[in-house]
C-alpha cells in the first residue's frame, strides 16, 4: 500500500509539473500570437499539448496561428479536436467552419456552421457564413432562409442584406433583390458588393438609366474591380451605348482574363455590329474559360447557328444533366436545345425543351396577368377623349423622335433598320427613356398624367429629348416595343413625334416571344395562356388609341413588308415626311449596331420563312389559341 501511494503521489506530481509547463507555454504562446510570431506560438502550443493533451487554449491558439500561416490541415485537426472536447462551445465549430471554407471544402464547412448554430441559433458569424456557403453550393432558397435569420438578429448588417440580394438575384426574385441591395447600400454606401448587386438588380428590372450612376459609383469605390467594370459595361450596353460598353468589358477582362461573362458580352456586341465570325470566336473563348457557360451556347445557337454541329449539341445536352450547373443556369440550356432541334426540324422535341425552359423561368417570379390587364384598361380610361382634347398640342415642339412600338417580336427591329438606312434618321434602338421618366414622376402611371398641365407636359417632352441626347442625324428612332403603353403621353408631351405601330400575326408574335429568353423583364412571355391574355389586353389598348387618336398612328404589318418591301418602305418614309432613298431597300447593308435579338435577321435581305412559323408547333399551342380567342382581322389590332 505504501509503495502504491508513493507511486501515485509521484504520478500526480509529474502531472502537476506537466500542467504547469503547459500553462506557462500557453501563456507565452498567447503573447507570441499577439505580436505576430505565429511559428513560435505554434511550437509552444505543440509543447503544451505534449504535456497536456486536450488543452483547450493550446488547441485554440495553435489552430488560429496555423490558419494564419496557411497550414490549413493542422488548423483543421486542432479545431476538430477542440470541437470534440467542447461540444457546448459554438466558437470552436464556427472557427472550424471558417478554416474549412478557406480550404474550399464547402460541404464540411456547412456541417461545422450548422453545428455551431445547433448550440447557439443566433450566432451571427455562423449564420452569415452559412448563407455564403449555401450560395457557393448553389442552394439559394436555403441561403435566403439563413440570411433572413441573421437579419432578424442583426438588422443593420449591410453584408447580410447584400448577400440576401445575391441569393434573390440567383432565384430571379428581382424586386426583392432590389429592395435588399438598396438597404445594403444605405447601411454601407462604400460596400462594393452591395453596389454591384444594386446595379445588377436594376439591370434585371430593365432600368439601365438608374443602374448607370450606381455602376459608375462602383468604379469609384474599386477602380481595379473587374466585377465593377463588367457591371458598368452591362449598364452601358442596356442603355444603348455599345462602344462604351465594349471598353468596359475589355477593361474587366484586362483585370481578370478568366471572366467568362465579359467575353460572352463582347461576343454579343460583335453580333450587334454584324461581325459574326469574331462573335463566334468570342463565344468559344467564353466556353474555353468556363465550359459551363450555358449562355454562350445559347448565343451561338441564336446568332452564329452555322457554328452548331453534333459536338456542340452533345455538349449542350450534357449540361442539361450536369449537377455542377444550377437550375438558373440550366434555363439557357433548354432554350439552346430548342434552337438546335428546330434547326434539325425536330419540332416536337424542340417544343419540349422550350416548355421546360419557359416553365423554369416562370417559376422564378410572381406575376398575375390580371394586374396587367387591369392596368391597360386603366390607361385607356385615363386617356379619355376629353383629356386628350383639353391638352392637345401642349407639349414640346420637337419633331425629331420616331417611335416604333408594338408587341415584342412584331417586326420593330426590321422597321427601325429600314428607317435607319435613311440619311436623315439615326437608329437609336430600344431606349428606356419614356419608362425612366414616367417612373420618376410623382405618382404611378397613368394616374400622374391627370395632374399634368401644359407646362408639365412640355417639360416632360423636353426632358425626353434632353435625356436621349444628341444624335448623328436630324431624326431618330426609339424602338422600345412597350412604348405602346405611352402613346397617349407621347401624343401630349411630344405632339410633333411620329408613332409607328408594328403588328404581326398574333400567333407568330406570341410564339416568337415564347421562343425567346429575354434579357429584360417580359413576365407575360413564359406561359402560353398568359401570353394570349396579355396580347388581347394590348390589342384592346391599341384599339382605344386608334379610336381616340385617329390618323395619329401608322400601322404597318410585318407580313406586308415581306410581301412588298418597296411599297411599305415608301409608306414609312411618306408618314415621316422624308424623301425616298434607295438605301432603305438595302437595309441589310447598313452598318450600325443592332442591340436586339433580331440582330442577325436584319443583316439579311427580306425573307418569308418567319411567316406562319407557329404552324410547325400548332399541336402544342392550344392554351395560346384559346387565350387569344377567335381569330380577327389583325388590321384592326
Amino acid at each position: 500500500m505504501n509503495c502504491n501511494l508513493r507511486h501515485q503521489k509521484k504520478k500526480q506530481s509529474r502531472k502537476a509539473a506537466g500542467d504547469g509547463a503547459a500553462e506557462q507555454a500557453v501563456r507565452q504562446a498567447i503573447q507570441l500570437h499577439r505580436t505576430g510570431r505565429l511559428g513560435e506560438a505554434m511550437d509552444l502550443c505543440r509543447q503544451a499539448l505534449s504535456n497536456h493533451p486536450g488543452h483547450s487554449m493550446a488547441l485554440n491558439i495553435g489552430a488560429m496561428a496555423a490558419f494564419q500561416m496557411g497550414e490549413v490541415a493542422q488548423a483543421t485537426d486542432w479545431f476538430t479536436e477542440l470541437s470534440r472536447l467542447n461540444p457546448s462551445d459554438p466558437e470552436a465549430r464556427y472557427n472550424l467552419g471558417v478554416v474549412l471554407q478557406a480550404a474550399e471544402k464547402p460541404e464540411q464547412a456547412e456541417e461545422a456552421y450548422r453545428g455551431a448554430l445547433a448550440v447557439n441559433p443566433t450566432h451571427g458569424g455562423a449564420l452569415n457564413n452559412l448563407g455564403v456557403i449555401l450560395l457557393i453550393l448553389e442552394r439559394p432558397e436555403e441561403a435566403v432562409d439563413a440570411i433572413n435569420r441573421l437579419i432578424e438578429v442583426a438588422p443593420d448588417n449591410a453584408d447580410a442584406h447584400s448577400n440576401l440580394s445575391t441569393a434573390l438575384i440567383s432565384l430571379g426574385r428581382f424586386d426583392e433583390s432590389l429592395e435588399a441591395s438598396r438597404l445594403a447600400t444605405e447601411l454601407a454606401p462604400d460596400n462594393l458588393k452591395a453596389n454591384i448587386n444594386l446595379g445588377s438588380a436594376l439591370l434585371a428590372k430593365d432600368r439601365p438609366h438608374e443602374a448607370l450612376p450606381v455602376c459608375r459609383r462602383g468604379i469609384q469605390l474599386a477602380p481595379r474591380s473587374p466585377e465593377a467594370h463588367h457591371n458598368l459595361g452591362q449598364a452601358l450596353q442596356d442603355g444603348g451605348k455599345p462602344a462604351e460598353a465594349m471598353t468596359s468589358y475589355r477593361k474587366a477582362l484586362s483585370l481578370n482574363p478568366l471572366m467568362s461573362e465579359a467575353q460572352l458580352n463582347i461576343g454579343s456586341l460583335l453580333v450587334h455590329d454584324g461581325l459574326f465570325d469574331e462573335a463566334e470566336a468570342a463565344f468559344r473563348k467564353s466556353l474555353e474559360i468556363n465550359p459551363l457557360c450555358s449562355k454562350a451556347y445559347l448565343a451561338m445557337c441564336r446568332y452564329t447557328p452555322k457554328a452548331i454541329g453534333n459536338g456542340e449539341i452533345d455538349a449542350i445536352q450534357s449540361l442539361a444533366t450536369d449537377p455542377a450547373l444550377s437550375d438558373q443556369d440550366k434555363i439557357p440550356v433548354h432554350f439552346s436545345l430548342a434552337n438546335a432541334l428546330e434547326m434539325g426540324k425536330e419540332y416536337d422535341r424542340s417544343f419540349d425543351q422550350l416548355e421546360r425552359g419557359n416553365r423554369m423561368v416562370r417559376s422564378t417570379y410572381d406575376y398575375d396577368v390580371a394586374e396587367d390587364e387591369a392596368k391597360l384598361k386603366r390607361i385607356a380610361e385615363v386617356f379619355s377623349p376629353s383629356l386628350l382634347a383639353e391638352r392637345e398640342s401642349a407639349g414640346s415642339r420637337a419633331e425629331a423622335p420616331i417611335f416604333i412600338l408594338g408587341m415584342p417580336r412584331s417586326g420593330t427591329t426590321l422597321v427601325e433598320q429600314i428607317l435607319a438606312s435613311h440619311s436623315q434618321i439615326h437608329g437609336a434602338g430600344e431606349l428606356n427613356t419614356l419608362n425612366h421618366l414616367a417612373a420618376g414622376m410623382a405618382g404611378d402611371f397613368p394616374e400622374f398624367v391627370l395632374g399634368l398641365d401644359g407646362d408639365s407636359l412640355r417639360k416632360f417632352g423636353e426632358d425626353y429629348i434632353e435625356t436621349v441626347g444628341a444624335m448623328t442625324a436630324p431624326r431618330f428612332t426609339d424602338k422600345m416595343p412597350r412604348n405602346f403603353l405611352y402613346i397617349g403621353l407621347i401624343h401630349l408631351a411630344l405632339p410633333g413625334a411620329k408613332i409607328i405601330h408594328c403588328r404581326r400575326d398574333p400567333m407568330d408574335t406570341c410564339f416568337s416571344c415564347y421562343q425567346q429568353l429575354f434579357r429584360g423583364a417580359q413576365p407575360f412571355a413564359y406561359d402560353l395562356a398568359e401570353l394570349g391574355r396579355y396580347y388581347r389586353a394590348y390589342k384592346g389598348l391599341m384599339a382605344h388609341w386608334r379610336e381616340v387618336l385617329p390618323g395619329r398612328i401608322m400601322d404597318i404589318a410585318y407580313e406586308d413588308i415581306v410581301a412588298d418591301q418597296e411599297r411599305q418602305t415608301r409608306r414609312l418614309l411618306e408618314f415621316c415626311g422624308l424623301p425616298w432613298e434607295d438605301s432603305c431597300l438595302s437595309f441589310h447593308k447598313t452598318e450600325r449596331p443592332v442591340l436586339t435579338s433580331s440582330a442577325t435577321q436584319v443583316r439579311q435581305p427580306i425573307y418569308k420563312s418567319a411567316v406562319r412559323r407557329w404552324k410547325r408547333y400548332e399541336s402544342h399551342l392550344a392554351p395560346l389559341l384559346k387565350a387569344l380567342g377567335p381569330p380577327a382581322d389583325e388590321k384592326s389590332t
